[in-house]
């Protein structure tokens, strides 16, 4: 009987053992990639990030000893999983100055949220984070990020965020990014972005927010964008968009907000949008839209905000609006 409470016991040790050394394994190589990032950081930066050291627990040297005292969990900013790795990123607004290119994304397999909004970081996106497979949200917003918006990106599968807004990001929108069927949410106003908006966002079917506003994209609004059918806001304003006001905007019922003011676009307002019985703002002032206003407006139960100035209307405003 003893000697098998005896076993038990040490089979029980072994197991707590064999747990610190995960635990440890893990939890020291992530964070000795934070540790690595944050000392490429401006120095009035590292200082706000002070409580990212390891502390010492005792004066032994045993390896025990030396596994519990690396396990960071106090890490300002940082959340951990049971087993020691890190799941979440937070540092909006911690003013932080530098680059991402010596944070090693290979190193964080459970990393499921990255927010490093409302910094001063520069430089480019870099092509590695295509090794964040289990992220959920990144947001890299309201920073001083430039170049083009890595391809990569088009590889997380489960991200359901995606905000790079107010940037100085350039080039295209890849059309990689029409691969994440999990987004719901994709903000890329406010940078340079430039070229045509790909038709593959029209792929994205779960998306219920999309802000491409304040940039020098171009071209044609694709014709299946309503195919976007939880989309609830959509604004394309501040651009370079021609071509006519695709008659496929009729699907998306749930629309609440449509903005395509301050464009280039051209023929007449489609009947179509006289199906958004959600609408409550629709926003067409500022283009070169001409023919009448459709008398399908009046369909628009909900509607509050309703701009058409500056463009080539003609005919009387219907008396049933």
């Amino acid at each position: 009987m003893a000697s098998s409470i005896l076993v038990k016991v040490c089979m029980l040790i072994s197991f707590v053992l064999y747990v610190q050394q995960v635990f440890s394994s893990s939890n020291t190589s992530e964070a000795a990639a934070l540790l690595k990032w944050k000392n490429t950081l401006q120095n009035e930066t590292q200082s706000r990030l002070s409580s990212w050291t390891f502390h010492p627990n005792g004066q032994t040297n045993s390896s025990a000893n030396r596994s519990l005292s690396t396990i960071p969990c106090t890490w300002l900013g940082i959340s951990w999983d049971p087993a020691g790795s890190v799941i979440q990123i937070n540092l909006t607004s911690f003013g932080l100055e530098g680059t991402l290119h010596e944070l090693t994304f290979s190193s964080f397999s459970n990393l499921a949220r990255i927010d490093l909004s409302v910094n001063a970081l520069f430089g480019t996106i870099p092509h590695q984070i295509m090794y964040l497979s289990k992220l959920t949200f990144l947001d890299l917003s309201s920073n001083l990020l430039s170049g083009e918006i890595p391809p990569e990106i088009g590889l997380l599968a489960n991200l359901k965020y995606l905000g790079l807004f107010e940037n100085q990001l350039n080039g295209s929108i890849p059309k990689d990014i029409g691969h994440l069927n999990s987004l719901t949410v994709l903000g890329l106003y406010k940078n340079q972005l430039d070229g045509f908006i790909p038709t593959s966002l029209c792929n994205l079917g779960n998306l219920t927010l999309l802000y491409l506003y304040n940039n020098q994209l171009s071209g044609p609004i694709p014709k299946d964008i309503g195919s976007l059918k939880f989309l609830t806001e959509l604004d394309l304003s501040a651009n370079q968009l021609d071509g006519f006001i695709p008659t496929s905007f009729g699907n998306m019922k749930n629309l609440t907000m449509l903005s395509l003011h301050q464009n280039q676009l051209s023929g007449s307002i489609p009947e179509d949008i006289g199906h958004l019985n959600s609408l409550i703002g629709l926003f067409l002032y500022t283009n070169h839209l001409d023919g009448f206003i459709p008398i399908s407006l009046k369909n628009l139960r909900n509607l509050t905000f309703l701009y058409l100035y500056r463009n080539k209307l003609s005919g009387s405003i219907p008396k049933e609006i």
